[in-house]
């Protein structure tokens, strides 16, 4: 049998800007199975959503070392193009909530682990118009502590200065005005968080535990401030630390299941499409055709 042809693309800044002096070893060990095996540096995001494109069609498969931002754009660029290859992940980001979602250790040896056996199963991708996201369109508390949280601050604290970035914006007490309109079904208020999911994680917690990935489904997330802005701010954090089965009997929270979902956004606060910045007016939503993703079937790995 012919051996599949392999490319790593990878952030120059993943595993705090030193991924060059390991790239050695993760060829080594991908070449046992994979001929031939090479890698790409990337010099920006846009460069590598063009990297993406260029190498889908060269190669069977495509590994994305970094983190959620970098598999964001390299499934852009996989989407402009004829080329489905197979994609994998060696998660070198600060969260890296697709990798937790598809049970992907931070450990190198177990993450080259996975795409050696060769598991994999459909990833349902998110469309809004030439633009596509693999597991969040968010907005509200805490949202834009992913794009405003430092390259730097992040090497240095890691998780912890998204926490610090976080914590700052407990004093702004802003909330959302927004038209959400899911599978039809409208929905008008004032909102501290909005979220559109596909993906068992969110922001490092394992929220949505039971999230299926190939349903065809996106999950959208709904967090309405009523009377009161504390109140609203306990069921998210209640959301976060124990999933959102806690929180769907509240009457401030909707949480539903859809096929397309329209967002207006009647304010000038940014959301994040997959850890980026997105600033919007109205969005629309839906899933598309999936990806093929390596994933740890043995979730104890």
């Amino acid at each position: 049998m012919q051996q599949k042809s392999l490319i790593v693309i990878y952030n120059p800044n993943a595993r705090k800007g030193k991924i060059q002096e390991v790239m050695p070893y993760i060829l080594s060990r991908l070449s046992t199975k994979f001929s031939p095996c090479d890698s790409v540096q990337s010099k920006s995001a846009e460069d590598m959503v063009d990297l993406a494109r260029k190498n889908a069609e060269k190669y069977d498969c495509i590994v994305v070392a970094g983190g959620d931002g970098s598999i964001h754009n390299v499934i852009n660029g996989v989407k402009q193009s004829k080329g489905r290859p197979t994609l994998g992940f060696l998660p070198y980001g600060t969260v890296n909530d697709v990798c937790r979602t598809l049970n992907i250790s931070r450990k190198l040896d177990k993450a080259i682990d996975v795409i050696l056996r060769g598991e994999t199963i459909k990833y349902d991708i998110m469309q809004e118009g030439n633009n596509y996201m693999i597991y969040t369109f968010a907005g509200g508390m805490f949202v834009s502590t992913s794009f405003k949280t430092s390259t730097g601050m992040k090497r240095a604290l890691g998780k912890i200065a998204y926490f610090i970035t976080g914590a700052k914006q407990l004093f702004s007490m802003r909330t959302l005005p927004l038209t959400v309109t899911i599978d039809g079904e409208r929905h008008h208020g004032r909102y501290i968080m909005a979220m559109v999911l596909n993906s068992a994680s969110a922001a490092g917690f394992r929220i949505n535990k039971e999230r299926d990935i190939d349903d065809g489904l996106i999950d959208v997330i709904l967090v309405e401030k009523k009377r009161s802005y504390l109140k609203a701010l306990f069921t998210l954090l209640k959301m976060f630390l124990f999933g959102l089965n806690s929180v769907r009997k509240h009457k401030n929270v909707i949480i539903q299941k859809c096929k397309n979902v329209k967002i207006e956004n009647h304010s000038n606060e940014p959301f994040t499409q997959d850890g980026e910045e997105a600033d919007f007016l109205t969005k629309e939503i839906k899933i598309t055709s999936p990806i093929t993703v390596f994933y740890n079937i043995d979730k104890k790995d």
